[in-house]
């Protein structure tokens, strides 16, 4: 294990940001070089494209404004023409004692302005925008034809991109990390038999993104979910109402006059909602009877006055948490640091002894270097410890795009594609690390490694249920939503059968149908009687639809219609 890493955050700083982007670097002209791709020829041909672009972007512009200007001339023809019947309207109807000048002089200039506008429209305007037209069509087709070249000419490097190189990037940065192909059954049961992993068996939380690995021998898995909670919505209805009432004037004279008055009412019904959670899960035998939670404080945010403030009464609140404590038989105990008991607060902690094990003085000083360190996120994680399980679950994972697909470096200038192929590996790798860096921060997880685990057993199923979940949803949605279905849905699997290779499975895509109701709410008026204001809502009423499902593995993607690959599983509907 490198000494690097006893102090984990700091590291990605001082060693691991500037490495990886050196081996990311290296490998992409690596690439460049097995491509046999013409670099020179390339930026030659795509700085060609650019301007050819701008000379499009440029027509298209003056198009616009040509077809803007003949839309006015339209519009001036049709108020001519509605100016000139109008007039002509009142000059019929006009009586014998006034001359008819001033309408026949409007009839005039409305005629002047439809035949005006008709002639700048038909000899200046279109035949200005033929021509623009004309040379844009021809822009574009030299545009396009260069854009094909370039493109052509990346063919062979485009081909050399593979999803793999993120993950081998990582492992040649930092040894000690190993990221698995796919979250596979193995690795799945090594969570379940040895730290207490279970299924996501929960109707209203699907998996749509995965990935696996280890570190230092210590298994992980970064899953997201998208989940369906009930919550409510307010709904608001209106009526109008009027009544008379007699008044009396300054001069004691009575009349009536009409009152009106808008009732608002409202209801508050059921509704689903849906987001989405990313959490990295990992698996450690080191304190293995110890509950905590820690929840972001973005300490990093605070001022020098507002830290001393926090602090201050931060202290003071643990300083009675342990008094209560004591008082009731309990462990609990403030720590001699009280920066990091106050900023941490791990208070809800069940199990002393391992707790100060844990968080020794060197995991103290590394976790407030994290959590204090506004570069690149600051406290910004949720830590929550379960026995032999840890929860992370950050807001930047949130935002994390961790699925490294290929397409993305796919662009016509070589330079663009090594912008992008940078930024995308870089801005992995420093999501990954900063997942990691809560656990890695602690140097009892990093020296207790997990003992070897055997894979080759036979398993009632080839694939977990988090990978069958996360295939389904990059399928079609249109062919597994019920027809009826007005919300998003929230796809589960359920295994049926393990039929060699392949796992068969039925997908239930679960969503919500509405109907609109109507509720009447007695509202007391200005009138001073009760009015019912009718207030319209909608009533979501579950609905589902199952469709069979089978996934494999594959080496590639097959061109078919409702099938996916990803993690190098093919998802395949069997009947829509």
């Amino acid at each position: 294990m490198s000494e690097n890493l006893l102090e984990f955050g700091k590291a990605y700083h001082d060693v691991y940001r500037d490495k990886f982007n050196e081996n990311a670097t290296k490998l992409f002209d690596r690439l460049v070089d097995e491509s046999g791709v013409n670099v020179l020829e390339n930026r030659k041909n795509a700085q060609n494209f650019r301007v050819a672009q701008k000379a499009v972007d440029n027509l298209t512009k003056k198009a616009n404004g040509i077809k803007a200007g003949r839309g006015f001339a339209i519009l001036g023809i049709v108020l001519g023409a509605v100016t000139f019947v109008v007039f002509l309207v009142l000059l019929a109807s006009l009586q014998r004692d006034r001359a008819p000048t001033l309408e026949i002089v409007l009839m005039i200039i409305g005629a002047l302005l439809v035949v005006g506008m008709s002639v700048l429209i038909k000899y200046s305007i279109n035949p200005k925008l033929r021509n623009v037209n004309q040379q844009l069509a021809e822009k574009q087709a030299h545009a396009n034809q260069l854009y094909t070249i370039c493109m052509e000419q990346l063919a062979p490097l485009h081909a050399k991109f593979k999803v793999a190189h993120t993950y081998n990037l990582c492992k040649l940065t930092l040894p000690e990390i190993t990221l698995d192909k796919n979250f596979s059954i193995g690795r799945f049961f090594q969570l379940q038999s040895k730290y207490g992993l279970g299924e996501n068996f929960a109707e209203n939380e699907s998996t749509i993104g995965i990935f696996s690995g280890d570190i230092l021998g210590n298994p992980f898995v970064e899953e997201r979910r998208f989940i369906q909670s009930m919550g409510t919505y307010r709904y608001t209805g209106s009526l109008t109402i009027s009544w008379t009432e007699t008044v009396r004037d300054s001069q004691g004279h009575t009349h009536t006059e009409i009152r009106t008055q808008t009732l608002v009412a409202s209801v508050v019904k059921p509704k689903p909602y849906y987001h989405t959670k990313t959490t990295l899960i990992f698996g450690s035998e080191a304190a293995p009877d110890l509950s905590f939670t820690h929840e972001p404080t973005h300490c990093e945010r605070w001022t020098e006055s507002e830290y001393k403030l926090k602090i201050r009464k931060g202290a003071k609140q643990i300083d009675k948490i342990s008094a209560k404590s004591l008082k009731n038989g309990g462990t609990f105990t403030e720590l001699a640091d009280e920066d990091f008991d106050v900023i941490f607060n791990g208070t809800d902690r069940d199990h002393e002894v391992q707790f100060r094990l844990l968080f020794t003085p060197l995991a103290q000083k590394n976790m407030m270097f994290l959590m204090r360190n506004p570069v690149p996120y600051g406290d910004d994680f949720y830590f929550a410890k379960r026995k032999k399980l840890n929860y992370i679950s950050s807001e930047h994972a949130q935002v994390w795009d961790f699925d490294p697909t290929v397409e993305r470096y796919m662009m016509y200038d070589v330079d663009l594609c090594k912008q992008r192929f940078l930024q995308y590996n870089n801005d992995f790798f420093r999501n990954l690390y900063f997942e990691l860096a809560p656990v890695m921060s602690i140097p009892l997880y990093q020296q207790h490694k997990a003992e070897a685990f055997i894979y080759d057993r036979p398993y009632k199923r080839n694939f977990t249920s988090y990978e069958a979940e996360c295939l389904a949803n990059d399928l079609d949605k249109t062919s597994v939503r019920p027809d009826d279905c007005h919300t998003d849905v929230v796809l589960k699997t359920h295994f049926m059968a393990k039929e060699g290779e392949t796992d068969k499975l039925t997908l239930t895509a679960h969503g919500f149908t509405t109907i609109q109701r109507v509720d009447y709410v007695s509202t007391l008026g200005g009138d001073g009687y009760l009015h019912d204001v009718p207030v319209y809502w909608l009533e979501y009423i579950p609905v589902t639809k199952e469709t069979l499902i089978q996934i494999q593995e594959s080496d590639e993607q097959p061109k078919q219609h409702n099938t996916v690959f990803k993690h190098g599983l093919l998802a395949r509907l069997l009947n829509y």
